[in-house]
């Protein structure tokens, strides 16, 4: 059976389409323009790694509401329509900047309410993801899978290690951070693993250092500015592994992605 994936050509969403080929399983790229019905077949699986995300950064997503709901809160309502009809469970990639600080040096787990909504002020990008976590989360057949800070070893606009490297302005902040083709592959075992349905942080274990990272990255010099941040965003990971599911290191992962660089 196949699996459906919206949002196939996107920095995440290539990353889905790359994996599954590779372990053999039919991968349907879909439009989020169209319907599944248009296939002919029941999907195994749908995964929707779509979501609007403006440049240079996410607030540039305020100038854009009516977009931004349509394209993250609107189109996943749609989705979870389809797969209640269908039957299928569906998995949903979702962001883990609902969450600002280190929750008292514990992390942010699953059951701590989101501390960045639309109530709490946050961005439309945020508070867009965070209605959307509600939505899909109303479907008892969800995965809702929160990355945060997506890197690689491939250079790209997206990769948050080709982001540090640009950045005049550094803000000191402590973040946990999601290796791409871990938290992908992390995603794929959830799934085809059957391991119960819900919300899941999907970070590498251990956090980073915004500055010592950077540092790592480039050469810090004159003219790069650090200013204090907004105390970034760790997530707690226990119950990804109490399901058996399990992600590198942060730190090993770093490695791998800085040793084996490879500039755009």
């Amino acid at each position: 059976m196949s699996v459906f994936l919206f949002g196939a050509s996107g920095y995440i969403g290539s990353a889905f389409k790359a994996e599954l080929e590779r372990r053999g399983y039919p991968c349907i790229p879909c439009d989020r323009n169209g319907t599944t019905n248009s296939h002919g077949v029941v999907p195994l699986l749908i995964i929707n790694c779509t979501g609007l995300v403006k440049t240079p950064s996410v607030s540039a997503n305020d100038e854009h509401r009516c977009e931004t709901i349509l394209s993250n809160v609107v189109f996943p309502e749609r989705l979870v329509e389809e797969c209640r009809r269908l039957n299928t469970p569906l998995l949903h990639v979702s962001t883990g900047a609902l969450y600002r600080g280190d929750n008292h040096g514990k992390g942010w787990s699953e059951t701590d309410a989101p501390t960045q909504t639309f109530d709490s002020g946050a961005n439309w990008y945020i508070g867009s993801k965070e209605l959307a976590e509600r939505v899909v989360m109303s479907y008892p057949q969800t995965y809702c899978c929160r990355l945060n800070r997506p890197f690689d070893h491939l250079d790209s606009p997206r990769n948050y290690l080709s982001k540090l490297d640009k950045f005049n302005v550094i803000h000191r902040e402590v973040h946990s951070i999601s290796h791409r083709y871990d938290f992908v592959n992390a995603c794929i075992d959830l799934a085809f693993e059957m391991k119960p349905f819900g919300i899941y942080n999907m970070t590498n274990p251990g956090t980073v250092n915004t500055v010592d990272l950077a540092e790592r990255v480039k050469k810090i010099g004159h003219d790069t500015t650090i200013k204090g941040g907004n105390d970034g965003c760790v997530l707690n990971t226990d119950k990804l592994a109490s399901v058996g599911i399990k992600m590198r290191p942060v730190e090993d992962a770093l490695e791998d992605a800085l040793r084996n660089w490879t500039p755009a």
